[in-house]
């Protein structure tokens, strides 16, 4: 939405969708990613949090929106790539 409202111009909007995209980011950052294994939770619900290392978690990494910044792109992967 961030990219449309540029393309079109709207101060306002753009603004107000970049600051949105980031507070997403952080909060998927803070509900999926585990700091201590380096990798993304598998699956989030409510209180419970499955660990399991999958390789879907390459596709997380991917995206071109991704939710991770280059860092932790890389820290995934590689974790990923120990394992696999």
């Amino acid at each position: 939405m961030e990219l449309i409202a540029k393309k079109l111009s709207k101060a306002n909007d753009t603004s107000y969708y970049h600051t949105l995209s980031e507070q997403v980011r952080q909060s998927f950052i803070e509900e999926f990613y585990q700091p201590s294994e380096t990798y993304l939770f598998d699956t989030v619900d409510k209180d419970k949090h499955d660990s399991a290392l999958r390789p879907n978690q390459l596709l997380a990494a991917s995206l071109d929106f991704t939710m991770l910044s280059a860092y932790l792109r890389e820290r995934v992967v590689q974790r990923i790539g120990r394992t696999y």
